[in-house]
């Protein structure tokens, strides 16, 4: 097979180098078998799953909460159902872009698998399935939070388990400082990145 071309290689470093020194080394170690210098799949996967930690974070910023941690109307607003519902279907709309590109994360590691080593197959599979479950606790925590919104707003009554939706609020609304969502997503892109650079020709 052909070599990967050196633009191709260029823009695969300049995306590890751009994440730095977050990237855990030890991932990016040599595979234990020789790897094919071209490896279907590779290109697609390490250009779309650097696109995941954005997507992610528009999902979740992009419409101000406007009820407080505890599920009271935020200061200076007067949210009605309309309202809520409006943002419940704008925000799924956000959701489309990730949920796409993720299918196409998996496609392309399933297309690359056969040609990389067991441990670095552990490892990226790992890593895609914390992506996954990721997106799903967003979808989840979603819909129940708007669901439990739309009924207090409706019905005049008290939210009856704050504690929970603070637990929705923090992976819906993302956060300055201990923002797991925004950690566990990031520290799983840079596994794969990390993983897949043994199989990319470095630039000349």
């Amino acid at each position: 097979m052909s070599k990967l071309s050196s633009a191709s290689g260029r823009w695969l470093w300049s995306v590890v180098s751009s994440i730095g020194s977050a990237i855990d080394r030890t991932h990016a170690r040599t595979p234990d078998v020789n790897p094919p210098v071209e490896i279907p799949g590779v290109g697609t996967l390490s250009r779309d799953v650097c696109a995941l930690q954005g997507l992610f974070a528009r999902a979740r910023v992009s419409f101000a909460p406007t009820t407080g941690a505890a599920g009271d109307p935020a200061p200076d607003s007067t949210p009605d159902a309309t309202a809520a519902e409006r943002e419940h279907m704008a925000r799924n709309e956000t959701l489309v872009p990730l949920q796409q590109t993720l299918h196409s994360c998996r496609d392309a590691l399933a297309e690359c698998s056969p040609h990389l080593s067991m441990p670095c197959r552990r490892r990226l599979e790992d890593a895609m399935r914390t992506l996954e479950t990721e997106y799903v606790r967003l979808c989840d925590a979603e819909r129940f939070l708007a669901a439990r919104r739309l009924r207090r707003l409706k019905t005049g009554e008290p939210d009856d388990d704050l504690e929970f939706t603070i637990v929705l609020e923090r992976v819906v609304y993302a956060t300055d400082q201990g923002d797991e969502v925004a950690a566990s997503v990031a520290q799983a892109v840079q596994t794969i990145v990390a993983g897949l650079l043994p199989y990319v020709a470095r630039p000349e």
